[in-house]
């Protein structure tokens, strides 16, 4: 095979170092652009929007999955936002573990406590109507315990005749029926008094006579949002009123049948839930909420907005230390975009 005469293959003339220059100059204005063009994604815009639209979608699926309501709070000054939704705290059946309840709360019977057989459910807890008549269970010591941010109350109730408390949580919240039938509900709220917490006066809510008849089974629920203190009787409203104050803490067990005012009748199928927080995150430094943004975005039970307190569509706006603003749609129906 011949060789030209400085050794090279012929038809092989090889890269000058004119040409290699040349190729490194391209690539280097390639590689530059793209540097370039990475350097102006702000990642921590990115991730703050991200993390807005994660708490958002969390509590829209909470009330979804639990067909219960759930909320996001927004602090606006500090850039905090959580997700806060209601949760199943403790459930009492009466079946064949007697009075335990789930989660280990194990009740203890008090007086004439017994069982009935034909409860609401299966088998119900039965009273007399005599003092000291009662199940207590201690939920003091229980850290999920905590109504300062909402709670529900559930539980059927055969009053027969009279009536009496149903349910008191620590002295701090209770179901009531009296002797015409009338359905009581209420809460002791945590108020300031000269910088000090102090018991404030009880928050009542009460429904119209005779929607707990004598020997007849009603299903009765108490529900706290830090909005309204809400009752309803067989799944229909029976009386409310708007508040939004702290619950004071619990600090005594829970009575099935009250100990000072015992009820006379049979209670079944009690189930305790309180609101709690299940995500914060907080904002960037270089990302703020804008000032317009709502304080608190409501979901009811389904996922959709709540309509009451919010009959449009909400816009939660971000915006970032270069000028620029982002907008987080929710919609109606509690879709998230942006």
């Amino acid at each position: 095979m011949k060789r030209d005469a400085k050794g090279g293959n012929p038809g092989s003339p090889g890269v000058t170092l004119l040409e290699l220059l040349l190729v490194m100059a391209v690539l280097g204005i390639v590689l530059g652009a793209g540097v370039g063009m990475f350097a102006t994604l702000d990642l921590g815009q990115r991730q703050a929007r991200g993390l807005v639209k994660n708490i958002l979608r969390s509590a829209q699926n909470s009330a979804t999955a639990r067909q219960a309501p759930a909320r996001v709070r927004i602090d606006v000054e500090s850039g905090a936002i959580t997700a806060e939704a209601m949760q199943v705290i403790g459930t009492w059946h009466f079946e064949r573990n007697r009075w335990r309840g789930a989660f280990n709360l194990e009740g203890t019977p008090n007086g004439a406590a017994d069982l009935d057989p034909d409860g609401f459910i299966g088998s119900a807890a039965a009273f007399d109507g005599v003092k000291g008549s009662y199940v207590e269970v201690p939920v003091e010591n229980e850290p999920s315990f905590d109504f300062s941010a909402g709670f529900s109350i559930e539980c059927a109730a055969r009053r027969e005749p009279a009536g009496g408390q149903v349910v008191v949580v620590g002295d701090v919240a209770a179901i009531e029926i009296d002797n015409g039938g009338t359905v009581r509900g209420w809460f002791v709220p945590r108020i300031e008094d000269k910088g000090q917490p102090k018991q404030g006066e009880r928050v009542l809510v009460a429904s119209e006579p005779g929607l707990a008849p004598t020997g007849t089974w009603v299903r009765i629920k108490l529900e706290y949002d830090r909005h309204t203190l809400a009752l309803y009787v067989d799944g229909v409203p029976a009386a409310s009123v708007d508040e939004d104050v702290a619950v004071w803490p619990i600090e005594k067990p829970m009575y099935v049948s009250g100990r000072r005012y015992p009820f006379h009748g049979a209670i079944d199928n009690v189930v305790i839930g309180a609101v709690v927080a299940e995500e914060t995150v907080e904002l960037p430094e270089s990302v703020k909420f804008s000032g317009d943004t709502p304080r608190e975005i409501n979901f009811a039970a389904g996922g959709g907005l709540d309509r009451d307190r919010h009959p449009e569509p909400l816009l939660v706006t971000l915006e970032y230390d270069d000028g620029s603003t982002r907008v987080l749609f929710v919609g109606t129906y509690g879709t998230v975009d942006g």
